[in-house]
């Protein structure tokens, strides 16, 4: 998570992009075998005394952090509940081999391989439980209450983590009383439904969205665009940089029936990429719809009709398990299918996590299924993540999606939409960003820059016993010093 803390402070999305912003040469020249060069170790030291170390300033109870321009997420980044700003105490840290505060030994904790890291298996926080196991092999944590904890010594005095892929042996372990509460599988929900002892609680907010995204410049060395060519047995890396190719594909995505049927109702559909409770969000935008008679149209329109009259044939990827994706892709397979018989074949590929990722990141999916949860609650978060040249998913999406974000554009008043995210971004006018954000929404819903399929509505399952739980999107996990058990 560090980058949200490089950006807003710094300017920069990671230490190595300020080493090459500051000494003018790429990370790869400035080091090696994680020293720096004798040519660039001042350099190093200087830009540790100049840029990072008047950035934050301690004065009295006070910390002063001086932000490289306005930024509006910032107070959102330090609040938030998972500790994006928690500080570790410098004695211990050093005690325990981090950086003992030099300006001239920073470089050596640079990128240490997280099993190297002291901290990789211990825990030095004063929250109200302490680590006291870690089994890798069994794959279970145990947390015990600490007494002194400032607020009150916690009512639950041990808390035992456990990692149980199949779901029939967590189902049993709830019934059973075994486990207090487990991840559920929306499809088998109604199988624990109706038990007494067991609670569900419905209507989770989330801050969470799901979203048919777009290669607009598939790698040419991809093996899911077939042939690569205009020929009948392939897909061309550009074929969704066209509007009306990507406009089909809103058209045959049943939303209603990816809510009903895959998430069990437990999900809602959005206009664009920025979840319902989130600063910018517009109820009154349009929702695209599913309609295989406006798909044919446009598939008429992209590409002057080439789809329809040569053919076209490429792959859809979804990770292995994941039944959203899995059925969102077949969906998309059968409409398609449907619409051009016998001239546009979709294949179906499962990949392993590791895979799917990998074939994501090197931009070679035609239509990655991208989903994304929130690290802090502000639409920066999202927009920049979906919209922007620089944005996380942006090299997915290929370059010719980087040049059509970073283009001055008439209706945006001649600015870009990259201009428009880093206005919002940079704003700490509410009025203001909420007006950008929803000026944003709507050039990429008329230009289909993705496609927004839900925001999920979360569902927890308990023994009736447990007491204190509260619903909050933005902390992962459990509050486990407000959670107690009462018979």
């Amino acid at each position: 998570p560090m980058w949200m803390l490089w950006n807003a402070i710094f300017g920069v999305n990671s230490l190595n992009e300020m080493i090459q912003k500051y000494v003018g040469k790429p990370v790869s020249e400035v080091f090696k075998d994680g020293e720096p060069l004798p040519e660039y170790k001042d350099k190093l030291v200087q830009m540790y005394k100049e840029v990072i170390d008047p950035a934050i300033e301690v004065e009295g109870d006070n910390v002063i952090f001086k932000l490289a321009r306005p930024y509006g997420p910032f107070l959102t980044i330090i609040a938030h509940t998972v500790g994006w700003s928690a500080v570790l105490d410098k004695e211990t840290s050093i005690k325990m081999g981090l950086w003992d505060g030099k300006p001239d030994t920073w470089w050596k904790y640079r990128n240490i391989a997280k099993e190297k890291s002291p901290l990789y298996a211990t825990a030095i926080g004063t929250g109200p439980y302490r680590l006291v196991e870690w089994d890798r092999t069994n794959r279970k944590v145990v947390l015990e209450a600490f007494k002194d904890y400032w607020r009150g010594e916690p009512r639950l005095k041990k808390v035992i983590l456990l990692t149980v892929s199949e779901w029939g042996t967590r189902k049993l372990m709830l019934e059973k009383g075994d486990a207090d509460d487990i991840a559920v599988v929306l499809e088998y929900l109604d199988q624990i439904r109706g038990n007494k002892d067991i609670q569900i609680i419905d209507n989770i907010p989330s801050m969470s969205v799901t979203v048919v995204g777009f290669s607009w410049s598939v790698s040419p060395n991809s093996k899911y665009i077939g042939s690569g060519k205009w020929d009948g047995n392939g897909m061309p890396p550009d074929f969704f940089s066209d509007v009306n190719a990507r406009k089909a594909i809103s058209y045959i995505i049943n939303y209603d029936a990816v809510i009903r049927d895959v998430l069990k109702g437990y999900g809602t559909r959005i206009p664009a990429a920025l979840p319902n409770g989130l600063l910018g969000f517009d109820p009154t935008l349009p929702l695209y719809k599913f309609n295989l008679t406006e798909a044919r149209k446009a598939l008429e329109k992209a590409w002057n009709g080439k789809a329809l009259k040569i053919g076209l044939k490429f792959t859809l990827a979804y990770n292995t398990g994941n039944l959203m994706r899995q059925r969102i892709a077949e969906m998309i397979k059968t409409y398609l299918e449907m619409i051009a018989p016998g001239k546009i074949k979709v294949d179906i590929a499962a990949l392993n996590w590791p895979s799917y990722l990998d074939a994501m990141r090197k931009a070679e999916l035609p239509m990655p299924i991208f989903n994304w949860l929130a690290d802090f609650p502000d639409p920066d978060n999202f927009i920049f993540t979906f919209y922007h040249s620089a944005g996380t998913y942006a090299p997915r999406q290929g370059d010719n999606f980087k040049k059509f974000v970073s283009t001055p554009r008439k209706e945006l008043g001649g600015k870009s939409l990259d201009e428009l995210i880093e206005m919002a971004r940079n704003s700490s006018d509410p009025e203001e960003r909420a007006r950008l954000y929803v000026q944003i929404q709507k050039f990429a819903i008329d230009n289909y820059i993705s496609i927004p399929i839900y925001q999920p509505v979360g569902v927890r399952a308990q023994r009736a016993w447990v007491k204190g739980w509260y619903p909050n999107p933005m902390r992962p996990g459990n509050d486990y010093f407000e959670l107690y058990k009462q018979q």
